[in-house]
């Protein structure tokens, strides 16, 4: 899994990563480690990140352990989608360059992400082109997909991933090429009368999510395309200011979930979260040697007692700095994602 955490402990100092703090802060330096590699690792600091990264899924399972009671379920808003396909043979231009469906996710308060499971494409296109998925509020590209329609029968592209909001506004963009695919089948974005979306307003989806089918402005060509990043210029970037409400979704389906992330509530005390995971790496390596690794030398036969206790040493500093954070931590006022209020009440009245 992807948390926050990942690149802020490096292996070495050499070692690439975004954080200072290192392995040797515990007194594992990479020479070390690299005596303890076998034919599963290709050298230390391959073994590092590993454990590394198997520690940070160890303590934040710890700590999901010790409030999982106070968790809702982890699914909010399930098999919900946006943009309806009426069925029948009627037909849409789509205008601009680029067009489809604009999602506005606002979860200020809820440690909420937004989950899409595929995309479904009822064209009147054949052959292959892609589907871009934007930040509509920076221009930048997040994903793109390629997928190949046939002119009558819907296009299912699998997305299949999750885009955090983290308790911020978030505007995403899927869209289409316009100009390449000019005609869809009739499609609106919701299943009921619905005026907004006749003008090309936001339209409400649920609690978290308002939508509309959108163009980009037709000016836009690949002459606005850096051809060194692939990213748009700043007068022609895929952001608000350049993008207009339709009617209709373009042909588009999009077929999401909300759902609570809790790793995102425990990444505010990451900080704190460091040297806790320092020693639970370095417990995993000692681990490796002795019991794991193929490799033999002075380091895993002659030396195995001494990191044995080392391995004592480093649970047991885990254990001493683990306890007392899980302890301090307090359960967010979320009532969306956690049980923040206790069913019962208790209240003394006098006579």
């Amino acid at each position: 899994m992807d948390t926050c955490l990942d690149g802020l402990i490096k292996v070495g100092r050499e070692c690439e990563g975004t954080g200072n703090i290192t392995l040797e802060e515990i007194g594992l330096l990479l020479p070390e480690i690299d005596s303890f590699v076998d034919g599963n690792y290709k050298n230390g600091r391959e073994l590092g990140e590993a454990k590394i990264h198997s520690a940070i899924h160890q303590v934040f399972q710890d700590i999901h352990a010790r409030f999982n009671e106070k968790y809702r379920l982890n699914t909010v808003i399930d098999n919900e989608k946006l943009g309806y396909f009426n069925g029948g043979c009627a037909t849409v231009e789509n205008r601009g360059s680029y067009s489809g469906i604009e999602l506005e996710f606002c979860s200020k308060d809820s440690y909420i992400d937004i989950y899409v499971s595929d995309v479904e494409l009822n064209l009147r296109y054949s052959g292959k082109s892609k589907l871009y998925v934007y930040n509509l509020l920076t221009g930048k590209k997040l994903d793109e997909f390629e997928f190949e329609s046939i002119e009558g029968c819907a296009t299912f592209v699998e997305i299949n991933k999750t885009y955090k909001a983290v308790r911020q506004r978030l505007h995403l963009g899927f869209l289409i090429d316009s100009s390449e695919i000019e005609f869809s089948y009739e499609t609106f974005l919701k299943n009921s009368g619905c005026k907004s979306c006749e003008k090309g307003n936001m339209a409400r989806a649920n609690k978290f999510i308002h939508a509309r089918g959108v163009y980009v402005k037709p000016e836009i060509d690949d002459s606005d395309i850096d051809p060194e990043t692939g990213e748009f210029l700043q007068n022609a970037k895929k952001i608000k200011t350049n993008i207009f409400g339709e009617r209709h979704t373009s042909g588009m389906t999009i077929h999401y979930s909300c759902q609570c992330n809790h790793d995102d509530w425990i990444c505010q005390y990451k900080n704190k979260l460091i040297f806790p995971i320092l020693y639970k790496a370095g417990e995993e390596i000692l681990k490796y040697a002795l019991y794991t690794s193929n490799c033999l030398n002075s380091k895993t036969t002659l030396d195995a007692e001494k990191l044995q206790l080392r391995v004592i040493e480093y649970k047991e500093n885990y254990e001493r700095l683990i306890k007392p954070l899980i302890d301090g931590i307090k359960v967010p006022f979320d009532n969306t994602c956690f049980h923040c209020r206790d069913s019962v009440t208790y209240r003394t009245k006098r006579p």
